[in-house]
């Protein structure tokens, strides 16, 4: 479409930064706030989500008339990482109701696991490794993730199909 979710910031000298979510369009320079003290957002299944102090908010919102229909809330899921240089939190989620989430303190060696609803583990995939950003497909059938290797990596990237709980290397070719 032609609208996007962006992150503004106001740096303050001395005290800690103001950040807000803010609803963008690629036909005027206004823009829309939606939710202040927040981290990126990404819009699924109705709700605007973003991380505030560490709690992963789910914010109703209406995608046909550009705006919040209701009060921001905590779903239940805390201690989400978010980098405090650009205010990006390491969490993705799908239009099917898949979500995927990086808690702070997680070490450089992690595992993938999958959640239920209910926040019960259902299952693992791949094997321990440095795990680094990670992007859900609009249909929640796959992940893309980046792994690094050792210290001096920037890192591959790597495709999980979710049916099918295996980790595919993206192949890079010499250009």
């Amino acid at each position: 479409g032609q609208h996007f979710l962006y992150v503004a910031v106001r740096r303050n000298s001395g005290s800690s930064d103001q950040t807000e979510l803010r609803l963008g369009s690629l036909d005027s320079p206004s823009s829309q706030l939606i939710a202040s003290n927040a981290s990126n957002g990404i819009y699924a299944a109705g709700n605007v989500l973003f991380v505030r102090d560490g709690n992963l908010m789910a914010q109703p919102f209406d995608p046909t008339a550009l705006r919040p229909t209701g009060q921001a809330f905590r779903t239940g899921y805390n201690n989400i990482s978010v980098n405090q240089v650009d205010y990006s939190a390491a969490f993705s989620a799908s239009e099917a109701g898949v979500l995927l989430f990086s808690p702070v303190g997680a070490s450089s060696r992690s595992r993938l696991v999958w959640f239920n609803r209910a926040g019960r583990e259902i299952g693992t995939v791949g094997e321990p490794a440095s795990y680094g950003d990670m992007r859900l497909s609009p249909d929640g059938r796959f992940v893309a993730i980046v792994r690094t290797e050792g210290q001096r990596s920037n890192g591959h990237i790597w495709i999980l199909e979710v049916d099918r709980p295996a980790l595919t290397p993206v192949r890079r070719e010499p250009g």
